[in-house]
């Protein structure tokens, strides 16, 4: 039978048009990428590389230099995976800062919002405050901005996680093979640190299984999962991308070496501690800038506990802070970034408190229709009264630290507690003393106001409010504490994340000499400079000075003065007396690095170091030299081209 159409029927159906469209959630993350990026980014470029940076940097720069290296040595890293990057930064820009630190900040940005991977398993909210605790971490952005290989290595770690997660779940072939690979990356390719995390991450995975009551009855343990890994066909993929990714897909089989480094490193750092560090340094730098991070994690641990709500997760992250807390005690050689061992799970274990705090709290008001107004009672309700509570809170916070830092530089001033005390009844410091009372009716209102919030909206509410005030004072103080450290204090060795700093005098020194080569050869990099190398006091091919002069292609290292005479630019260690250079020459003393010892804090002078930065002994050049410029070529004209 044949159907007939009318005419109001058609013929054909247009496609309907797709329409993309952003949620609320996607909103919120690509603002916290672009707030992310921005603190990771900022004046980046400008920062001159620390001390620990320079020999990573110089070690890459010279394989690729167009000119060839300044000297015949070859330099060796214990970073395969930095000293590739770098490679590949300076390839592409040149040998700067910006270049050097370029790929590991957008890592260590990819880095905060690896949380992601797991959000089936976390929840949006929680997976959400994970990211948002990572992407304004201090260690973190420390980390991020001075190309720390230990951002490589925790990325590699995460991804091993995440694949051996899903093969865990599916045994699929492919999630197993690239569970090979990133663990494989992570102990073969990052750094000794990314061992000791790899050591890390197998103590934290044995005691979550062992402390699991079900996980044996269950049948699908760990380490049968691991026994169904394919290693046949993860290793040699492993070792191919490894070797090929080291050597520069094999036009640098040098870099190879880079492993058997990273190996020597993890082996030493065992027994040889560096100089002017702390002990405990990753624990140490952990409090020092993440003091409430530590304090939420231990919270939510605590409610975990209580609720008996662990997780197979749960407690994976558990053992991942007590392993890293074992690790930093007797792996000696750690440096400052290798906080990132408790960062990421202290992260994870803090996000449980904080859920707490967004709860909605199922109580009855005290307070009902306290009012005929309808905008006042809304006030008494525990939705609103968090929110006022955390607003409080936030204020106080800030009125605390503010009387606090004034009262510690005031103890930075006297000999010890009894004098600070003599000098408060003298009178004759009256902002010391406004402070003191200050800080004391901060802390009563701290008292009466939390009182006061829990007879009206409950403690539970009151709780979350000091709770959510805590986290934004976190946040704020965590991101102007790295900022500090990265930008305003890159030069002072007493911010801990680098107790040996450069100077500010290193970029003034470069800047001279590209000034000297705009008169000389015409903006060419072609100055005839003869550096005298020491050991002994830190003057070094791989050192800050080192890197300053990197493009300067004529650049000489030599053993002695004598080697240096008549040269027309020499850089050379301070002397107690002018050297013979045989001719007539202008100096200029310049302050390349300088160092402080942790060690010189005495009683309460850790108040000021933690909240400013100001010590009682002052921070002591380290490396000194002297800039000769032979006379013929400094009176030819004025340094400044006039």
């Amino acid at each position: 039978m044949q159907q007939t159409m009318t005419p109001t029927e058609t013929t054909t159906s247009r496609a309907t048009p797709q329409v993309w469209t952003l949620s609320l959630e996607g909103i919120v993350y690509l603002a916290l990428i672009v707030l992310a990026l921005v603190f990771r980014l900022a004046e980046i470029d400008s920062i001159p590389l620390t001390p620990a940076e320079t020999a990573d940097a110089l070690a890459a720069w010279r394989t690729i230099s167009p000119d060839g290296a300044p000297v015949p040595e070859e330099f060796t890293t214990d970073s395969p995976v930095l000293f590739t990057m770098q490679r590949i930064g300076f390839t592409l820009l040149g040998p700067t800062e910006l270049a050097a630190r370029l790929l590991t900040m957008l890592t260590g940005l990819a880095l905060a919002f690896t949380p992601l991977l797991f959000r089936d398993r976390l929840g949006r909210t929680r997976t959400l405050l994970w990211v948002v605790l990572l992407a304004f971490s201090p260690i973190a952005l420390l980390a991020s901005r001075t190309s720390s290989p230990m951002i490589w290595a925790s990325l590699a770690a995460v991804f091993g996680i995440y694949f051996f997660s899903r093969f865990w779940h599916t045994t699929n072939t492919v999630d197993g093979v690239l569970t090979i690979v990133a663990f494989g990356l992570l102990l073969l390719f990052s750094e000794p640190g990314g061992i000791v995390l790899g050591v890390i991450l197998f103590g934290a995975a044995v005691i979550a299984v062992m402390s699991h009551p079900d996980l044996m009855s269950e049948g699908a343990t760990p380490l049968a999962q691991v026994r169904q890994l394919p290693w046949v066909t993860g290793i040699p993929i492993t070792i191919l991308i490894v070797s090929a990714i080291a050597t520069g897909f094999l036009t640098y089989t040098t870099g190879l070496s880079g492993i058997g480094e990273a190996l020597n490193g993890f082996l030493s750092g065992w027994t040889q501690r560096p100089p002017n560090t702390p002990w405990v340094y990753p624990l140490f730098t952990s409090i020092y800038y993440e003091p409430f991070l530590a304090i939420f994690a231990i919270v939510g641990t605590f409610i975990l506990v209580r609720q008996h709500t662990l997780t197979l997760i749960d407690r994976f992250l558990i053992g991942w802070v007590i392993m890293g807390i074992i690790a930093s005690i007797f792996f000696v050689g750690a440096s400052a970034d290798h906080a990132l061992w408790l960062t990421l799970p202290l992260a994870g274990l803090a996000t449980h408190a904080l859920l707490q705090c967004l709860i909605t709290v199922r109580l009855p008001n005290l307070w009902e229709n306290a009012s005929e107004d309808d905008d006042i009672n809304r006030l008494y309700t525990v939705q609103v009264g968090k929110w006022i509570v955390a607003l409080v809170s936030l204020g106080l916070l800030m009125m605390l630290a503010l009387h606090l830092q004034i009262i510690a530089r005031g103890l930075l001033e006297t000999a010890d507690v009894i004098a600070f005390v003599e000098r408060l009844a003298s009178g004759g410091v009256r902002e010391l003393q406004n402070s003191t009372l200050w800080l004391v009716i901060t802390i009563l209102l701290f008292l009466v106001s939390g009182l006061l919030a829990a007879s009206v909206w409950g403690n539970t509410t009151t709780l979350q409010g000091l709770g959510l005030g805590l986290l934004v004072f976190m946040l704020i103080n965590g991101t102007a504490a790295a900022w500090s450290a990265s930008v305003f204090d890159y030069d002072n060795p007493a911010e801990l994340w680098h107790t040996h700093a450069t100077a500010r005098e290193a970029v003034l020194m470069r800047e001279t000499m590209i000034q000297l080569a705009d008169r000389e050869t015409l903006g060419h990099r072609d100055l005839r400079i003869t550096v005298v190398i020491d050991s002994e006091r830190g003057l070094t091919r791989d050192g800050v000075l080192a890197w300053q002069l990197r493009d300067f292609r004529h650049t000489t290292f030599v053993e002695t003065v004598e080697a240096a005479r008549a040269a027309p630019i020499v850089l050379m260690p301070e002397l107690e007396a002018s050297p013979d250079l045989g001719g007539a020459y202008v100096g200029q003393r310049i302050y390349l690095t300088r160092n402080w010892d942790p060690g010189q804090l005495r009683g309460l002078d850790f108040l000021a170091w933690w909240f400013q930065r100001q010590v009682r002994e002052t921070p002591q050049p380290q490396l000194t030299v002297m800039l000769w410029v032979r006379r013929d070529i400094y009176e030819s004209a004025p340094i400044s081209g006039e």
